[in-house]
């Protein structure tokens, strides 16, 4: 392809109007389309128009490159706010568990307290205000309780009385 160079226009527009010319006789406005004659004889404007196929090609091809960098960018933009979604639920998963945990250790320690409680009225109850109340073990329950709980000492001032 040829190109004009700014001094070859330049040079054709003072063939056209010398600077020592008449003033007079100049014109207005001094026309700056500049053509190309090629050698094949054909006249083609120094400018390209976006109606070249080629030029046209080619802003599609970068027009089409760009909108799938653009939709690109998008999906890294959706799959990254999943990724987010997902440790979001993922840390409200693990906070719902440590309060389960909590829960569950709660109800741990009342249900001990409960037994110490329990074995404090067992206790109570078997042996009482200093007098000895082995005459209450009328069920399995207290029985088996009275096995758990009490010691040699107690067992042996019980058979004392």
């Amino acid at each position: 392809m040829f190109f004009l160079t700014v001094h070859d226009a330049v040079l054709r527009v003072r063939e056209k109007h010398p600077p020592n010319a008449d003033k007079s006789c100049a014109p207005d406005k001094v026309n700056t389309t500049v053509t190309v004659h090629l050698p094949e004889g054909g006249l083609r404007s120094r400018d390209t128009s976006v109606t070249d196929p080629a030029v046209a090609g080619g802003l599609l091809l970068l027009l089409l490159l760009l909108l799938l960098l653009l939709l690109l960018m998008l999906l890294m933009l959706l799959m990254l706010l999943m990724l987010l979604l997902l440790l979001l639920l993922l840390m409200l998963l693990m906070l719902l568990m440590l309060l389960m945990l909590l829960l569950l250790l709660l109800l741990l320690m009342l249900l001990l307290l409960l037994m110490l409680l329990m074995l404090l009225m067992l206790h109570m109850y078997i042996v009482g205000c200093g007098e000895c109340r082995c005459n209450r073990f009328d069920n399995l329950y207290s029985y088996i309780f009275m096995i758990m709980i009490i010691n040699q000492s107690s067992l042996k001032q019980c058979e004392k009385d």
